[in-house]
């Protein structure tokens, strides 16, 4: 029997008013069908859990629903009314045969799960559950080979002297030495790979200390342009460093994708070779540009690393998350600003030089949760500080402050940030975008265009209209075509930048990689592709499906770099448009952002936030749940 405050129609009522795809009415109908469940609001709750799933969050919050704040549909402020009395639904899904407990869901009871208020399908329970245990196994101590004085003396000859004031890079360091996890976020500039490279030569000496050779070390990316940029990094850095060539090589492997690293079981489309049950070798496991990695792949990725290899995690917390569901990263360093490292810690920190860091809980406030210990964000920007206009723009955008941000976009008419009108009031600026991109049809090396490629990009907020990524790339080509730049048929023309939409290890190009169509010596048209150091080339049919790349969108560019970027926006508000993926934007440019929108849109933008339902904070932080306290 329905609760009393149920309406009936309440899941027909969704689907009528376009918030569930057909998959999210197919997820729901059939496990209703299966065991027979025929209380509408237990199928409804069903078909929204799918529903948050696809739209980027690892669970439904029945809290949230029911106030107001989590179901949306896309352009509209408003949300579906008459939901069920938050206690009465909690009471129809206990009671239905789909949904279990904790307990239950360990031993396979059913296919949802229903935990502290929040309704998960038992595949993301078990995710999150799983990646949240073996985040916190790995912050236990470990001891390192090295004494401290040989320690200390290897990070003054990596770092410098030891400063007066608090040197958060030899941070990194020690929590890395002195734990098995080891979380470093930063923003743009702030030497994210440049601290890792060090790290890493100091966790590699640790090692040759400890069992007398070095670790095997992986170096992961969620993308294969994330991958090849990380990897150019580090071989970059190691160039600089001071230290055996043997340790040198190993700070400038191969980098690689987390899915080539799990390997493919061809038995098992869904599976991967390395699990629980055959482990990664590696002995140090980096993976950059965390934030991008969704929760699936994260639990997956952990659960296949052994447990005695020291894990780093790099990112940028304030970026956009994964285009799959979780916030990891945002999750992860989620309270790190809100308590103190634990005293031990803090004197090891300090006995390596790193500086005074806060520690103890002697105030009487609860004990330091272990997460924190291996958090260390990143505060110095190497590429411009928060003086600086683009600095300043960013640091705004991230406390949510509207005046300051539209203060800075438009306090000079001549600066290296700007606001100008959007595109469908001013079209002029296509002119601008068209001579940007001129260096690609001139006749120069094919390493000269690639480098001019990367010197410009137009950002854009969504992918379909006239202000999306396809409507914006129609556009300027058109005005080549115009100008005589590119030719009057034909979709493969020389100078045509393409970006790869899908990973093919035969070719080993990744989605997300950039290069330019060039016409080779004996005719046919060639793409080539910056690889580390080096160019490659290969016939243009070889290449997997891509498309044309003036335009992308600013998910697609996290990891990339611009000396200058043009960011467009919408001309409505949308969900979408969010504070991190303008924040995102604007750390794309090197030396500068011209953003095209009404303030209005900017304004909305840096108000709304990306608000992703998980428990992954709850369970680090050990912070007991709204709904718990309420009870209690």
């Amino acid at each position: 029997m329905a609760p009393e405050n149920t309406t009936p129609d309440l899941s027909q009522r969704l689907r009528a008013r376009a918030v569930l795809s057909p998959l999210d009415w197919h997820f729901a109908t059939v496990l209703a069908e299966l065991t027979g469940e025929r209380d509408d609001a237990v199928v409804a709750a069903a078909t929204l859990v799918s529903r948050a799933v696809r739209l980027g969050h690892v669970c439904l919050d029945l809290e949230q629903v029911v106030g107001g704040e989590a179901v949306r549909v896309e352009g509209e402020e408003s949300v579906v009314e008459d939901w069920p009395a938050l206690g009465d639904w909690l009471d129809a899904l206990r009671g239905s045969s789909l949904v279990c407990d904790a307990g239950g869901a360990d031993r396979g009871e059913a296919p949802l799960v229903l935990e502290f208020g929040r309704l998960y399908s038992r595949r993301y329970w078990l995710y999150e559950r799983n990646l949240a245990r073996e985040l916190i196994d790995r912050c236990g101590e470990r001891a390192p080979a090295l004494a401290v004085k040989e320690s200390k003396a290897l990070l003054d000859r990596l770092f410098g002297p030891a400063p007066k004031e608090t040197d958060w890079q030899r941070v990194a360091a020690a929590v890395a030495l002195s734990r098995g996890l080891c979380v470093v976020s930063g923003g743009p500039g702030t030497g994210k790979t440049h601290t890792v490279a060090k790290l890493l030569v100091l966790l590699a000496e640790n090692e040759r200390a400890r069992v007398g050779a070095l670790p095997e070390v992986l170096l992961l990316a969620p993308t294969g342009k994330a991958a090849h940029r990380l990897g150019e990094s580090l071989a970059a850095g190691a160039r600089e460093l001071e230290c055996a060539e043997d340790v040198r090589a190993l700070v400038a492997g191969r980098a690689m994708t987390i899915h080539r690293a799990l390997g493919r079981d061809r038995r098992w489309r869904t599976r991967f070779r390395h699990h629980r049950g055959n482990r990664l070798r590696a002995g140090i496991v980096v993976v950059d540009e965390a934030s991008m990695v969704d929760i699936s792949l994260m639990s997956r990725l952990l659960e296949a690393v052994a447990p005695e290899a020291r894990v780093v995690l790099l990112g940028d917390r304030d970026q956009l998350a994964s285009v799959e569901a979780g916030a990891i990263l945002a999750d992860v360093c989620g309270e790190a600003d809100r308590f103190d490292y634990s005293p031990e810690l803090a004197k090891q920190v300090a006995a390596l030089g790193g500086g005074k860091v806060e520690g103890g809980a002697s105030d009487g406030r609860a004990p330091t949760p272990r997460i924190r210990d291996a958090i260390v964000q990143l505060r110095r920007n190497y590429r411009y500080d928060e003086h600086s206009d683009i600095g300043r723009l960013a640091v705004a955008i991230n406390a949510g402050d509207v005046g300051a941000v539209l203060h800075v976009l438009t306090a000079r008419t001549d600066g290296p940030v700007a606001l100008r009108p959007g595109l469908e009031v001013d079209a002029s600026p296509f002119d601008h975008f068209e001579r940007a991109y001129d260096g690609l049809f001139v006749d120069a090396p094919v390493e000269e265009r690639l480098r001019r490629l990367d010197r410009f990009r137009v950002l854009c907020a969504v992918r379909r209209g006239p202000l999306g990524v396809e409507g914006v790339n129609q556009r300027i080509e058109e005005g080549l075509r115009a100008a005589g730049r590119v030719p009057s048929d034909g979709d493969h023309y020389p100078g045509r930048p393409v970006m790869v939409l899908h990973n093919d290890a035969e070719t080993e190009l990744f989605n997300g990689d950039v290069g330019l169509l060039v016409e080779g010596e004996g005719g046919g048209m060639r793409a080539h592709f910056r690889d580390r150091a080096e160019v490659r080339s290969l016939s243009i049919a070889r290449v997997p499906a891509h498309e044309t790349v003036y335009a992308m969108t600013i998910h697609k560019s996290q990891g990339s770099e611009f000396d200058e970027v043009a960011v467009v926006l919408p001309d409505q508000p949308s969900p979408l448009l969010t504070r991190e993926l303008l924040y995102t934007a604007v750390t794309r440019a090197r030396r500068k952002v011209t953003i095209y929108a009404s303030p209005d849109i900017v304004a909305k933008a840096v108000e709304q936030r990306v608000a992703r339902a998980s428990g992954l904070v709850d369970r680090l932080w050990s912070r007991p749940p709204a709904a718990v306290k309420r009870r209690r």
